[in-house]
């Protein structure tokens, strides 16, 4: 470890550079490799389990009737077994993958194939949990919408003490002195409280909250666009109406119902099944979560193959390829077993292996960013750039970003008056297009899973307490305010 400070203080300087940047990178890809090859046994190994499991699920719900078989229509169940193909589909290619490259003989060439293989299955993942975002995003709106309504078949519903509620509401909200909770707290009210907000109130608070981007990074900006428009429901990512047809069936059916006269059979149909849905969005988010950080881990260690150190002499307890290889062999048969209690306990012994990576790496990766930052010309005189490539690469595989885009690169815009304009004026201009097409419960759903994502708009504590009051004194449907009082204590 000193050895590396050592290094950097050097580097900082400007001295030894020839020497010191091919050692910082070699010794960071090598442990990048090591790090990725453990952390790929341990997800493996995981993924099996759960993907076992799941399968299990499948199989013994699929003698049950079919209100309990995760349906998202009151149809067969082909869906789900296209569902099933796609996903078997996608996890074979990683595994054939890990076959002909990690646990194969080394290839150049055939390496190469392999990472085109996985960016290709990369983007895939990327772009279904994009779709399973926006129908998360929109199947949200309409719980909100069916909660409001439950009440609306019990008998002898009693009338909340709306002062008393306000003023519970307002002491839970500041019994903490922390901001940040208190901020989070009156971000979880707005989220359930009756909205009896006007739209044009509603969109100029919307644009308030866009201006505060103005000199700021375009990337921050459009990252708060992108959450405004998956919590109003209104994005639609390329593949959404194709990908998932059981779950688009779903989304026309809660679209098309008449909530003002839904009757209470029509109700419990409509919350079943979207109950159901959303189970099935579960399912196969936790699939291609886990099925992304394997290939994350895999696509380092292909990368970092012609340039890591293999010598695994100083850690040689554990044998992580060995261990994919194991877990390989189970996924290949046709009867998905449950893994020996004697492979997990080889994990024993990677006690302290990741925590010795990780202080290494930690203390390596800022020497790298200053070297991106201050000495590319040299990288480039020096015929570092693939290795650099590499890295950088891995770096952002290795990051917490899990669906990071591989290709894409910050370019450090500021957010002028004339974008501003644009995408402020854009968004509200579909937004007031959406509230003239949609029934009122509808678009209160959107304007209060939009408001709780805002930054706090109020400028003094009573202006909170005014606001509540307000919400549930201009509230005159007593099931939609049972629900709003229910949901918040």
């Amino acid at each position: 470890m000193n050895n590396i400070k050592k290094i950097s203080g050097e580097i900082s300087q400007g001295e030894n550079l020839e020497r010191n940047l091919p050692w910082v990178f070699n010794r960071l890809i090598s442990l990048y490799d090591k790090n990725a090859k453990l952390k790929l046994a341990m997800n493996y190994y995981t993924f099996y389990e759960s993907y076992r499991e799941e399968n299990l699920y499948l199989v013994n719900t699929e003698g049950s009737n079919q209100s309990n078989k995760g349906e998202c229509r009151g149809e067969s169940n082909n869906e789900d077994n296209i569902k099933l193909s796609q996903e078997e589909e996608l996890l074979n290619k990683v595994n054939n993958i890990i076959s002909n490259s990690i646990l194969g003989d080394f290839s150049g060439e055939g390496l190469e194939d392999c990472i085109r293989q996985l960016d290709q299955v990369r983007n895939t993942i990327i772009q279904r949990m994009d779709i399973l975002t926006g129908y998360t995003d929109f199947l949200q709106i309409y719980e909100y919408v069916l909660n409001r309504i439950e009440y609306r078949f019990s008998k002898d519903l009693k009338d909340i003490d709306n002062e008393a509620f306000t003023e519970e509401v307002f002491s839970f909200i500041f019994e903490t002195k922390d901001n940040m909770i208190i901020n989070d707290r009156i971000k979880d009210v707005l989220g359930q409280l009756p909205v009896r907000m006007a739209k044009s109130k509603y969109l100029e608070l919307l644009g308030n909250s866009i201006s505060l981007y103005k000199d700021g990074d375009c990337s921050s900006l459009d990252t708060y666009i992108y959450m405004l428009k998956t919590s109003a429901a209104m994005y639609h990512p390329e593949g959404m109406d194709q990908v998932f047809p059981e779950l688009l069936g779903l989304r026309n059916d809660l679209k098309n119902a008449d909530y003002k006269d839904a009757t209470e059979k029509e109700y419990i149909d409509l919350s079943n099944r979207l109950e159901n849905g959303a189970g099935a969005i579960r399912r196969m988010v936790n699939f291609y979560y886990g099925l992304q950080e394997v290939v994350n881990y895999l696509y380092v260690i292909i990368l970092a193959r012609p340039y890591a150190d293999m010598d695994e002499s100083v850690l040689n307890t554990f044998d992580s390829l060995a261990m994919i290889g194991e877990i390989h062999g189970y996924f290949g048969a046709m009867e998905k077993e449950p893994l020996p209690e004697e492979l997990e306990e080889k994990f024993q012994l990677t006690e302290g292996m990741q925590e010795q990576y990780f202080e290494e790496i930690s203390l390596l990766e800022p020497i790298f960013i200053e070297i991106g930052s201050n000495y590319t010309e040299l990288v480039n005189s020096l015929m570092l750039r693939p290795i650099f490539y590499t890295i950088n690469t891995s770096y952002k595989l290795l990051g917490s970003s899990l669906f990071v885009d591989l290709s894409k690169s910050e370019n450090g815009k500021k957010v002028d008056e004339t974008y501003l304009n644009q995408v402020k004026d854009d968004l509200i201009s579909r937004l007031s297009q959406i509230f003239k097409e949609q029934p009122q419960i509808v678009n209160r759903a959107i304007m209060a899973n939009t408001l709780n994502k805002m930054p706090v708009f109020f400028q003094t504590s009573g202006e909170i307490k005014e606001y509540i009051r307000q919400s549930l004194d201009q509230c005159h449907d007593l099931a939609e305010k049972i629900t709003s009082v229910q949901l918040i204590i």
